[in-house]
């Protein structure tokens, strides 16, 4: 903290320093004081070019936990600790590459999968780990990263690629995408604090007042891909309908999704499913088929192939989940 005299008293006023993370308050003695602010000091460390995103991130879940930002301090521990729920992660950890097999006498060979609808799902994945993992990985030489996929997923690729034997399978993809996780992180976060700053949030030292807290309560919080509660404002006749939310305005179309319900079909039968457990999961389907011929709401219709997807994850059918949540994504 910097104190300087009043040019009032005549005593010497010294320089003042330039300083992006310092704001002005006068004493009642009229003392000007220049206080630090943890907003500007957070945002002054995130425009540099060598920012510390773990110590940033610390700031960030200190100034949000001031100001009760709950929601937004969730996404901020996920990126300090991990994500447990992959429902959680950002689209923009969302990497992509090239889906390789093992070949015992040819090393890892690339593996063509014909449905490129299913090749883009098994070759896209969104990564659950910590910034400090995924920090240590950006510092790799190799230029390139895999992700193993599991077990069951193998064993599925076995049967679709015909392979003679068990075979290890990794999605190969470059360390720059990382880099590029990490860029997005400091970018949301300097979003975070020019909208703090623009609300008239700064904070006194490490300290906030009653009234930046009332006005943190209407600062934006929400940094996942979004997917409001829809509503159907209209129906054309093309047989598609615009379902609008609060940040988004998509075109459903009821043709399109009876399309796709021939291409989950065909992922639940291919998929390792007991009987009993492929014989409930064809029937939630042909009631999303019964919805999309009466064509219900489409927020209905979403509801149903989320419990279906959910229906798939507890029954181990992990490829066929993912490609129902792929549906989703592109129908709503």
């Amino acid at each position: 903290m910097k104190v300087k005299k009043s040019a009032d008293n005549g005593a010497y006023k010294a320089p003042r320093l330039a300083s992006s993370d310092a704001h002005e308050r006068k004493s009642p003695g009229g003392i000007e004081v220049l206080m630090s602010s943890i907003v500007l000091d957070l945002q002054q460390e995130l425009i540099t070019g060598n920012c510390d995103v773990m110590s940033a991130l610390r700031k960030a879940h200190l100034i949000a936990s001031k100001l009760h930002l709950s929601e937004f301090d969730r996404w901020i521990q996920s990126e300090l600790n991990g994500y447990t729920d992959h429902e959680s992660i950002p689209d923009y950890r969302r990497v992509g590459g090239v889906l390789k097999a093992q070949n015992p006498y040819r090393g890892w060979v690339p593996v063509v999968i014909q449905d490129s609808e299913l090749e883009s799902i098994i070759n896209s994945k969104k990564l659950p780990d910590s910034i400090g993992d995924l920090i240590e990985l950006s510092k790799k030489d190799s230029g390139t990263l895999a992700l193993p996929v599991p077990g069951a997923a193998a064993k599925q690729l076995d049967e679709w690629c015909g392979a003679p034997f068990p075979t290890n399978y990794a999605v190969f993809f470059g360390i720059h995408k990382i880099n590029s996780i990490l860029e997005s992180v400091i970018n949301r976060l300097l979003n975070w604090t020019i909208e703090l700053e623009s609300q008239g949030i700064l904070g006194d030292g490490l300290q906030f007042n009653d009234s930046e807290k009332v006005k943190a309560a209407a600062v934006p919080q929400t940094v996942n891909n979004y997917y409001a509660p829809a509503n159907v404002v209209n129906a054309p006749i093309d047989r598609s309908a615009v379902v609008a939310g609060n940040k988004n305005t998509v075109s459903f179309s009821y043709e399109a999704a009876r399309t796709t319900t021939d291409r989950i079909e065909t992922a639940i039968k291919a998929d390792e499913l007991s009987d009993e457990d492929q014989e409930t999961a064809l029937e939630l389907l042909y009631e999303i088929r019964d919805k999309i011929a009466a064509e219900k709401k489409p927020n209905l219709i979403k509801a149903a192939f989320s419990g279906l997807r959910e229906f798939l994850i507890s029954a181990g059918a992990g490829v066929a989940a993912e490609f129902v949540l792929s549906v989703i994504h592109q129908l709503f």
